[in-house]
């Protein structure tokens, strides 16, 4: 077992014996939106509301829009920050790293914006800027999935969810999931959950390098439920793209690598100068790809 895994399974192991403490797996709560896990332990989520969302202007320049958007979903608010242009020809969903504030991104939207994409990074449960919550702590998720509860982790998932069908609606174009570093694992869940985004990119991310498969029962099956390697394989035929720089100190280039590897076709793998985020090489490449697919979309 290579170190990379076993830090994986040692970590999950702790955490998830300490929840079992505190709980007995149950169902799923049935109010609102609903989850299931499939018979491959997929996450489902069902019932997912329309949005409820408010809008703030921030600014207008050169033909796009900036404004925060508070979406008051099941479980709390959710903020996000959304650059648009006045005639998008797509769209993306973006999650910023933990701990990284949705103002960070700002200069990052407004440039997608300009190239004709519709940008909102939303600010995720617990990521420590405007949205409530709580670190991800795997520990206290697996807790209320054993309770057949929300783990935070699912709802922000259906947050995402929730976002997507808003900008869908909105502008009429494609929606595409993406996300850096922990965000990336977020969004490849909401991603693989509703086959609604258009495809997903992720950056400087990986899996569970299959800590799931060192354990039984309701442990393995939350671990495999949000486990990016296998969420990722359930997004083909919708394109899935994979950046992460050799030398990235946070994730190993080998970790991005083997999430790359259980995706399916259509996907692409870049590396990219740096080393641990999304940065101005990436967003090249991204806003690339993006118009890239509706170009094809549109032949």
């Amino acid at each position: 077992m290579s170190a990379v895994r076993w830090l994986f399974v040692f970590f999950i192991a702790c955490s998830l014996v300490l929840a079992c403490l505190f709980a007995g797996c149950t169902g799923r709560e049935s109010a609102g939106p609903a989850y299931m896990l499939g018979e491959d332990n997929r996450l489902i989520i069902t019932n997912v509301p329309f949005a409820d969302a408010e809008e703030t202007v921030i600014l207008k320049q050169n033909g796009t829009t900036l404004s925060q958007v508070v979406f008051h979903n099941p479980g709390g608010p959710v903020y996000a920050l959304l650059a648009e242009p006045e005639q998008p020809v797509a769209a993306v969903v973006f999650v910023p790293g933990a701990g990284v504030s949705l103002d960070a991104h700002r200069e990052r939207a407004m440039s997608y914006a300009a190239s004709g994409i519709a940008f909102c990074a939303v600010d995720p449960r617990g990521n420590g800027d405007m949205t409530p919550g709580y670190a991800f702590d795997i520990e206290k998720d697996f807790t209320l999935f054993s309770a057949g509860k929300w783990p935070q982790v699912y709802r922000v998932a259906a947050d995402l969810m929730i976002i997507r069908g808003w900008l869908a609606d909105r502008s009429g174009v494609p929606v595409y999931a993406a996300g850096s570093s922990m965000g990336g694992r977020y969004s490849v869940l909401a991603a693989a959950a509703d086959q609604g985004f258009a495809g997903w990119f992720g950056v400087s991310t990986s899996g569970f390098m299959g800590a799931g498969s060192e354990f039984t029962g309701d442990s393995r099956r939350f671990i495999e439920s949000i486990d990016p390697d296998y969420a990722v394989a359930r997004i083909a035929p919708r394109p899935v793209r994979v950046y992460h720089a050799a030398d990235d100190t946070v994730i190993p280039f080998d970790a991005g690598m083997a999430l790359f590897n259980h995706a399916r076709e259509p996907k692409d793998f870049a590396a990219f100068n740096g080393t641990h985020g999304i940065n101005a090489e990436v967003d090249a490449m991204v806003m690339a790809d993006v118009l890239t697919f509706n170009a094809r979309e549109h032949e």
